[in-house]
C-alpha cells in the first residue's frame, strides 16, 4: 500500500507539473500575441454591454499600450517610451478602482499590486527626467553667470537618475515581472463568462458609467471650501488626483457620449496639467532647499553655486505661481453652478439609450442654493 500511495504520489505530481508546462507555455503565446497586436479599435463597448466585460476590454486595451512600451523603455533611446508606458500603468490602475468591484476585487488585486510596484519603478525615472529636461532648459535661458553653477546640481540628478533607471531595468527583466505580465495576459484573455459578467446586479456600462462619472465629479467639487481658504501643497496635490481619476473615467467612457465629455475633459486636462507643475515645482523646491544647504556647509562649495541655486528657486517660486493663476482660471468656471449642473446632467444622457437615465445620486455641491438635481444622460500625465 505504501508503494502504491508513493506511485500515485508521483502520477499527480507528474501530471500536475505538466498542466503547468502547458499552462506556462500557454500564457507565453498569449503573451507574444499581445506584444504584436495594435488593434486598439477592436476593443470597444457599447452602452448597453455589461459593465464588467467593458473594464475587462478597457483594461487589456491599456496592457497592449503597457507591452508596446516596454521595448522602448529598456532601449532607454527616447524617454518618451517610458513615460507612455507609464500612463498605461496608471490608466490600468484608474481602470481597477472603476471596475474593481463589478469584476471581484480579490480577482483583481494581485495585478493591483505588479502594476503599483511597477509604476514606482518607472516613476522615479520619469521625475528625474521631467527635473532634468526643465534644468537644462533653464539653465539655456538663465543669466550666462548662472549657467556654470549649476553643473553640480545636474550631474548630481543625472547621477540620481543611472541609479533609478538600473533599478528599473533590473525590475523590468526580472522573473517576478515577466510572470506577472503572463497571469495578467491569461486573466484578460478570454471574455468573462456571462454569469459572472451580470451578477453585478445586471449593470450595463450605460448605468455604470454615469454613476462612477457623478460619483468621480463630485469628489472634485468636495474640494471647494479648501481651495477657497489659502490652500496647501497638499491640498493641490490630492485635488490634482482626485481630477486626473474623473478625467480617466471620463476618457474610458467618451465614446458612448459621443463627445459631450470632451469639453470637461479638456478642462480636467488644463487644470491637472497646471496643478501638476505646482507639484513638481513644490517637490523641486524641497530638493534644492537641501542642496543649497549641502552647498553652504561644504568646503568645495562655490559662490557661483549657490547664487545660481538662489536663483533657480526664485525662478521656480515664479513658476508656481504662474500655473497657480492658471489652475485658477478654470476652477473659478467651474464654481458656476450652471456649468455644473450641465457637466453632471450629460452624464446621464448615454448615446444610443434614447432617454436620460434614472438619478440614483444627487449633487448639492452643483447649485448655489443646494437642491437635488433631476438627473433623469499637450503631454499626459
Amino acid at each position: 500500500a505504501h508503494v502504491l500511495n508513493h506511485r500515485l504520489s508521483l502520477a499527480t505530481s507528474t501530471a500536475s507539473r505538466g498542466r503547468q508546462n502547458h499552462q506556462q507555455k500557454n500564457n507565453a503565446t498569449l503573451l507574444v500575441d499581445l506584444y504584436q497586436f495594435r488593434g486598439d479599435d477592436q476593443l470597444p463597448f457599447t452602452a448597453t454591454d455589461v459593465f464588467p466585460e467593458a473594464g475587462r476590454r478597457t483594461i487589456l486595451k491599456q496592457f497592449h499600450r503597457f507591452l508596446a512600451h516596454e521595448e522602448g523603455t529598456r532601449l532607454g533611446e527616447d524617454i518618451e517610451e517610458l513615460h507612455d508606458m507609464r500612463v498605461a500603468s496608471r490608466r490600468m490602475r484608474a481602470a481597477f478602482r472603476v471596475f474593481g468591484k463589478a469584476i471581484g476585487k480579490p480577482l483583481i488585486a494581485p495585478y493591483q499590486h505588479q502594476l503599483q510596484w511597477i509604476a514606482w519603478e518607472l516613476g522615479k525615472v520619469r521625475d528625474l527626467d521631467v527635473f532634468l529636461a526643465y534644468l537644462r532648459e533653464y539653465r539655456g535661458a538663465c543669466l550666462p553667470e548662472n549657467r556654470q553653477g549649476l553643473g553640480a546640481l545636474i550631474q548630481d540628478r543625472e547621477s540620481a537618475r543611472r541609479g533609478a533607471r538600473t533599478a528599473l531595468l533590473a525590475a523590468i527583466d526580472s522573473e517576478q515581472f515577466s510572470n506577472f505580465k503572463q497571469s495578467f495576459a491569461a486573466f484578460l484573455d478570454e471574455e468573462l463568462p456571462p454569469l459572472f459578467a451580470l451578477r453585478d446586479g445586471h449593470k450595463t456600462v450605460a448605468q455604470g458609467a454615469a454613476k462612477d462619472l457623478r460619483k468621480r465629479f463630485q469628489a472634485v467639487i468636495d474640494y471647494d471650501e479648501r481651495v477657497q481658504v489659502s490652500p496647501s501643497p497638499e491640498t493641490f496635490h490630492e485635488l490634482r488626483i482626485a481630477i486626473k481619476r474623473f478625467r480617466y473615467s471620463a476618457e474610458f467612457f467618451r465614446d458612448i457620449y459621443e463627445g459631450t465629455l470632451d469639453p470637461v475633459i479638456a478642462e480636467c486636462r488644463q487644470m491637472q496639467d497646471a496643478l501638476g507643475e505646482m507639484h513638481d515645482v513644490d517637490v523641486h523646491r524641497s530638493y534644492l532647499t537641501g542642496f543649497a544647504i549641502s552647498l553652504r556647509n561644504g568646503v568645495q562649495s562655490s559662490r557661483e553655486q549657490r547664487a545660481a541655486i538662489d536663483a533657480l528657486l526664485q525662478s521656480e517660486s515664479s513658476r508656481r505661481a504662474e500655473q497657480q493663476r492658471k489652475f485658477e482660471r478654470v476652477w473659478g468656471e467651474w464654481e458656476q453652478g450652471d456649468r455644473r449642473r450641465h457637466y453632471v446632467n450629460n452624464f446621464s444622457r448615454i448615446v444610443g439609450i434614447g432617454h436620460p437615465l434614472p438619478s440614483t445620486a444627487t449633487m448639492d455641491a452643483c447649485s448655489p442654493a443646494g437642491p437635488a438635481l433631476d438627473n433623469r444622460p499637450q503631454k499626459e500625465r
